[in-house]
C-alpha cells in the first residue's frame, strides 16, 4: 500500500477537503483508531521489531505528522494574531 492509500492519509485529507479553518487545524488530531494502530507498531517496534511492511506503516505516520507539523504551524500563527 503506497502513502496516499493509507488509511491515515484519507483521514487527513478529508478533514482538509472539509474546509477546515486554521482553528480547526490547530485541534486536529487522527481518529482513535489510527492513535491506537500508530501505538502498537511502536509498542512492537519497542518490544520486537518490526517487519518490512510494519516498517513501512510507520512510515506513513511520520510522514502524516510531518505534513500536519507543517500545515499547523501558520494555522497556529493566524490564530495568535490579532483581530
Amino acid at each position: 500500500m503506497s502513502p496516499p492509500d493509507h488509511p491515515v492519509f484519507a483521514e487527513m485529507i478529508d478533514f482538509l477537503a472539509s474546509s477546515s479553518t486554521p482553528a480547526h487545524m490547530v485541534v486536529f488530531k487522527l481518529s482513535p483508531a489510527a492513535q491506537a494502530r500508530l501505538e502498537a507498531l511502536l509498542d512492537t517496534h519497542r518490544e520486537v521489531g518490526l517487519t518490512a511492511a510494519e516498517t513501512a506503516e510507520l512510515e506513513v505516520y511520520a510522514q502524516v505528522n510531518h505534513l500536519l507539523l507543517l500545515l499547523k504551524a501558520p494555522a497556529r500563527l493566524a490564530t495568535a494574531a490579532p483581530q
